[in-house]
This record gives structure tokens, C-alpha cells and sequence, in this order.
């Protein structure tokens, strides 16, 4: 079974829909807040839940959340 920390920083198990494995996985709230994420995502991106997705996501990932949310994308 995979751990995630939520934005709380309580860690519990992934969610299904996530699915457990060396995969990066994470959840992003409309705001563009990472909430939860598991340790392959933490080890790849550096992210730790409260993260901005603008300020540590790779740029496609960060732009097609925006694409998604029609959340203005930063200057």
C-alpha cells in the first residue's frame, strides 16, 4: 500500500483513483494548490503539500492546469 500527505500533513492511504506505484501522482485544488501527493511525486517534483503548482511544477503541467480551471496563468 502507497502513503500520501495531505495538505494538513497527516499522511493516510492513496486514494484509488491515484493508484499506488512508482508513479508521480498528485491532487491540485482549483486554486492551483497541491493538496496531496505521494512520495514519488514529492522525490521527482520536490513538492510537499501547500505548494503552488506555478512554483514547482514543470511548465506544461502547470499550464494545462491553467488550461483546465481557466485560472489566469502568473506574468
Amino acid at each position: 500500500m502507497e502513503l500520501t500527505q495531505g495538505i494538513d500533513g497527516t499522511r493516510r492511504l492513496l486514494d484509488p483513483a491515484l493508484g499506488p506505484g512508482p508513479y508521480p501522482a498528485l491532487a491540485v485544488n482549483p486554486g492551483g494548490t497541491v493538496t496531496r501527493l505521494n512520495d514519488a511525486a514529492r522525490l521527482l517534483l520536490g513538492m510537499i503539500p501547500g505548494t503552488a503548482l506555478d512554483d514547482a511544477a514543470p511548465g506544461w503541467l502547470a499550464d494545462a492546469h491553467h488550461a483546465l480551471t481557466g485560472a489566469p496563468s502568473p506574468p
